[in-house]
């Protein structure tokens, strides 16, 4: 073959990487656990057919091209917005490990496919989805497992009701207490609603655990302290809710800085769990048994 021919057909390698991650970025919006294995399986087929069929280019070659499509798509988007980026960090990661799949499946002989790398192969797509818990956690709420040591408050957390009467933390002392911190501006949060709904219904009769949601108002937009409560109810909520000012430095404290957070004090007020309403469920299943 050719040197022209041979440089084009490099570039048609990297194209088809390019390509098929286009197809791939759909997935990222619907879930990044999906769509990291989806890119897994997908550059693992592709390099493995590359490989299998472009005879005349050496597979170093192939391998860095399909890399260098991969790359061209994630490398200025990543420099430029890294931090808006970071999430989606590990979803990256695993089109690498197909690649790297690819080259081992179509290098390796049928035993070594079938009682290593499959196996292996299946091991990485668990791991993915467990690890990738793990780092959300991490990178939402400082935190692997939603889980922290019994931490008191140096300063009373104050909240509103709809009704504008003040209450402080130390009043819910006895029970467990579990705060779902929101805003308005916030639309995960809103998804999150029928989870705190099916949490709240199952332990509102409960005696040793109340339920609130929280919700951060913004000044600047004239919410009040009935705003949030407004709104649960307006959408068919029941469980039921409190206010803070979002700028309040207590938040901070207790690692509120996005949303949604979910909160958990213990009967005593100390805080045990910083997480997402999945997990704090799963938390106070454990310990209401």
């Amino acid at each position: 073959m050719k040197p022209y021919k041979k440089w084009l057909l490099t570039v048609g390698i990297a194209a088809g990487s390019v390509a098929l991650e286009a197809c791939l970025i759909p997935l990222r919006g619907y879930s990044l656990n999906v769509s990291g294995i989806a890119a897994m399986i997908v550059f693992a087929v592709y390099t493995y057919c590359c490989l299998a069929f472009v005879r005349n280019i050496k597979p170093g070659i192939i391998v860095i091209s399909i890399m260098t499509g991969l790359l061209a798509v994630h490398l200025p988007v990543r420099i430029i917005y890294w931090e808006g980026t970071l999430i989606s960090f590990p979803d990256m990661i695993m089109h690498f490990v197909g690649v790297a799949f690819g080259f081992a499946f179509r290098v390796s002989g049928k035993r070594g496919r079938l009682w290593l790398l499959a196996p292996l192969f299946a091991l990485t797509a668990v791991g993915y989805i467990y690890g990738f818990h793990l780092f959300v956690n991490k990178l939402n709420y400082d935190t692997w497992t939603g889980k922290v040591e019994q931490v008191t408050l140096t300063r009373p957390m104050v909240f509103d009701t709809p009704g504008g009467e003040t209450k402080i933390l130390e009043e819910f002392k006895g029970n467990y207490l579990v705060l779902d911190f929101w805003n308005t501006s916030c639309g995960v949060c809103y998804t999150a609603f029928p989870d705190v709904q099916k949490l709240y219904d199952k332990y509102k009769d409960h005696h040793g655990i109340d339920i609130f949601a929280v919700h951060c108002r913004a000044a600047k937009d004239n919410e009040t302290c009935d705003t949030g409560d407004k709104i649960l109810s307006g959408r068919g909520y029941s469980f039921p809710s409190l206010s803070m000012d979002m700028k309040d430095p207590i938040l901070l404290e207790a690692g509120v800085d996005g949303y949604p957070t979910v909160l958990i004090f213990t009967p005593n007020n100390k805080l045990v769990f910083r997480g997402n309403i999945d997990d704090a469920g799963r938390y106070i299943d454990k310990n209401m048994i």
